[in-house]
């Protein structure tokens, strides 16, 4: 068992809670109720070239009316066919989720006939049907695949792809090559990461004076502390951005126009009593709601309050007199140069599913620091972002991002008839193989 120094601070303590990549789901959090759709038609997006998909409406209570895109015409299609179906996971189907789906007429299936699956991972898919993750996107999900991944690219191509602090992988051949670096610079802070938690489970901050004793088979991601965060108020703060891939091959990909800004709760400070301070530090929603010292944003201002949103703090920084427009782009540059990082990795696993693969899209969330010279740092990617609405601004952000992630992609619309004909092949298809590996 490993020893603590003076120096060192476990931030949250709770490291052997379950595995999730994730934000945790709080049921007490969904303040919004599931918006019901009406009995009108389906409306579709017809072009020459394509088969019909959705047409996606913003729910009535974001005020919003979408366009149609040029060269496609918009159709009402009468009930009950075509449909919308989708499948999915209840612990994952947030209300930010089912309000969209429900104002688009979608309807809820247990038939192998789905437009959409929305939920973890799934082994394989028929032409057709959309699959909200890839093959092998834990490469990005998990912190230490994620670094390997961009350490590699590091070694390869040099400063180019220096999108992370200095970073090693303990319990690994890196793990020698870290404790190297700690010795040699006791003023240095480390911030250890298990590489499967979420919620700020388990982080620790050491400092090289601590001399701390290490487990050498107890696997962290170890990266130098961030010490100098740009702060508004005397807060530290990081952003969640969200990011929509729709191909791999070729890399295509849409960072949403808005996100989530979450401050500590307590002002920032590198001094040694206060290095386990988890509310002056980690910048988790999940860790600061639990402070008294927590704001939640409940009206309509989404620049107060212990989280903003992503366009109230660009409107704050360039007040401040910075050129915001380089910030947006230096934060599009880390983001695909972490998605270039990891695109040999997701397409080698993409080729064994390759019907599935064909399918597949996936919304990440990045979670990005400034520093004191508004350089972006990547901190990690959420390959299943929280959609949950903790305010009204989560529930706007949210279900906007939603709507326009489901426009992109295209979800097919499903003939019922059809669907039933083709379900029941497939049983019956199951059925004959079944009976022939028994005979």
């Amino acid at each position: 068992m490993a020893t603590r120094g003076a120096n060192d601070a476990t931030l949250d303590g709770n490291e052997n809670e379950a595995i999730d990549e994730n934000e945790a789901i709080d049921e007490n959090e969904v303040i919004d109720e599931i918006e019901p759709s009406d009995d009108g038609g389906l409306l579709v997006l017809v072009s020459a070239t394509t088969p019909p998909v959705l047409f996606c409406n913003y729910p009535s209570y974001l005020g919003l009316e979408r366009a149609c895109p040029v060269g496609y015409e918009v159709r009402a299609m009468p009930s009950p066919t075509p449909q919308l179906t989708y499948h999915g996971t209840r612990r994952y189907l947030y209300n930010a989720v089912k309000n969209v789906l429900h104002t688009n007429r979608a309807k809820k299936t247990t038939l192998s006939t789905w437009s959409l699956f929305w939920g973890r991972h799934l082994e394989s898919s028929s032409v057709g049907r959309l699959i909200n993750h890839f093959p092998g996107s834990l490469e990005l999900g998990r912190k230490d695949k994620l670094c390997a991944n961009i350490l590699r690219m590091q070694r390869k191509f040099g400063k180019f792809f220096q999108i992370i602090p200095e970073t090693y992988v303990t319990g690994s051949k890196d793990g020698r090559h870290f404790m190297q670096a700690y010795a040699a610079d006791p003023k240095a802070i480390w911030i250890l990461k298990p590489p499967n938690q979420c919620c700020g489970r388990g982080i620790k901050l050491v400092s090289g004076s601590a001399k701390y004793e290490f487990e050498p088979d107890k696997r962290y991601v170890a990266q130098k502390y961030i010490a100098h965060p740009y702060l508004i108020n005397g807060f530290k703060f990081d952003m969640r951005l969200y990011v929509l891939v729709t191909s791999y091959e070729p890399l295509r990909v849409y960072l949403f126009d808005n996100g989530l800004v979450r401050f500590c709760t307590q002002k920032y400070s590198m001094a040694t009593k206060d290095l386990k301070n988890r509310f002056g530090h980690l910048t988790n929603y999940s860790v600061n709601k639990k402070n008294e010292a927590f704001e939640s944003n409940q009206g309509n201002n989404d620049g107060s309050g212990s989280k903003w949103s992503f366009q109230a703090l660009v409107a704050h920084l360039r007040g401040e007199g910075h050129n915001c427009d380089k910030l947006v782009d230096d934060i599009a540059a880390v983001i695909v140069k972490t998605l270039l990082c990891v695109e040999s990795a997701i397409l080698a696993q993409c080729s064994k599913q390759l019907r599935a693969a064909q399918n597949c899209f996936e919304l990440y969330g990045f979670d990005i620091l400034l520093d004191a010279n508004l350089r972006p740092w990547l901190l990690e990617v959420n390959v299943f972002p929280s959609m949950s609405s903790s305010s009204p601004m989560d529930k706007r952000i949210k279900s906007i991002l939603i709507c326009d992630t489901f426009q992109l992609v295209g979800l097919p619309v499903t003939d019922v008839a059809a669907a039933v004909e083709q379900a029941k092949k497939e049983r019956t298809t199951q059925r004959s193989v079944h009976h022939l590996a028994t005979t």
